[in-house]
C-alpha cells in the first residue's frame, strides 16, 4: 500500500508541473485560464486526500457536471451555487468564489480584479457492489476547501484542506490533508515548492493502531521528499519510470 500512495501523490505532482510548464508566460492570465481550467487544476492538486473521490470539480465516481456555467451566482452568500448532483449513490454539492487581491468577494470574472479562486465541495453517500461482486458497501462523506490564488501575478499557490471519511467491512478511515504549495511561475517549465501533509487514522476491527502520516516536500526541483511515519525516501519527477527508494516498502 505504501508504493501505491506514494506513485499516487507522485502523479498528482507530475500533473501540477505539467499545468505550470504548457502555460504560456508572455501571454495575459485570461487568454489561457478559464474558471473551469482553475478548478479541474485544484481538483488535480487535490486528488490524493479524496480517497476513492475527488473533492474538487467533477468527478468520475458521482458524474458531476464540472462546468462553472451551470452554476449561479447568489447575491446573498457572494458565491457561484451549483445545484447538488447524485449518481452511484453519491451526492456531492460545491461552490466557488472568485476573489481579489484583497479577498473579496467578486460576482463576476474580470481578468483585472480576479486574484482567486476559492473552491468548496461535499460529498457522502453509499457506493454498493455489483450484483454478484464481493464486499460489502462503501459509505463516504468528504468536505474540501481549496484556493488557488497569484492569479494576476505570474506565480499561483494552492492551500487548502480536505477531509474523507470512508467505512468499509467495518472498518473507517479518516484522511486529512493539507496543501500549502506554490506553482512555478508559467512558462518556466519548473517544480512546485510547498508541501501536501496526508493524516490517516482508522478505527474498528483489524485497523492499525496508529495513524499515517505522510508529508510530501517540493524544493522547486524535480526530487520530492516523502516522509512516511519517521522514514524518508525520495523520487525523481523527472524520471517517472525509474525505480526510486519511494517504490519499495510494506
Amino acid at each position: 500500500m505504501r508504493a501505491l500512495s506514494l506513485v499516487r501523490v507522485a502523479l498528482v505532482a507530475t500533473s501540477l508541473a505539467a499545468f505550470s510548464a504548457c502555460s504560456d508566460s508572455t501571454a495575459p492570465t485570461p487568454a489561457i485560464v478559464t474558471t473551469d481550467s482553475l478548478i479541474a487544476t485544484m481538483s488535480t492538486i487535490s486528488s490524493y486526500g479524496g480517497g476513492p473521490t475527488t473533492l474538487a470539480g467533477g468527478t468520475a465516481a458521482t458524474g458531476s457536471p464540472s462546468s462553472a456555467s451551470k452554476c449561479t451566482y447568489n447575491a446573498s452568500n457572494q458565491r457561484f451555487e451549483c445545484a447538488p448532483h447524485t449518481a452511484n449513490g453519491l451526492t456531492m454539492t460545491m461552490y466557488f468564489q472568485y476573489l481579489s487581491a484583497s479577498g473579496q468577494p467578486l460576482s463576476s470574472f474580470s481578468p483585472s480584479t480576479v486574484d482567486a479562486i476559492r473552491h468548496v465541495s461535499d460529498i457522502s453517500g453509499t457506493i454498493s457492489p455489483p450484483p454478484g461482486a464481493q464486499g460489502g458497501s462503501i459509505t463516504i462523506t468528504g468536505h474540501s476547501d481549496q484556493t488557488l490564488s497569484g492569479l494576476l501575478s505570474a506565480t499561483q499557490k494552492q492551500t487548502g484542506t480536505s477531509t474523507t471519511t470512508t467505512t468499509f467491512g467495518g472498518i473507517t478511515m479518516t484522511s486529512v490533508q493539507t496543501t500549502d504549495l506554490t506553482l512555478p511561475p508559467r512558462g518556466s517549465n519548473g517544480y512546485p515548492t510547498g508541501t501536501i501533509k496526508i493524516t490517516m487514522t482508522s478505527t474498528g476491527t483489524g485497523a492499525p493502531s496508529t495513524p499515517i502520516v505522510m508529508t510530501m516536500t517540493f524544493n522547486g526541483t524535480s526530487t520530492v521528499t516523502f516522509t512516511y511515519n519517521g522514514s524518508t525516501c525520495a523520487m525523481n519527477l523527472a524520471t517517472p519510470g525509474v525505480a526510486s527508494t519511494c517504490t519499495v516498502g510494506p
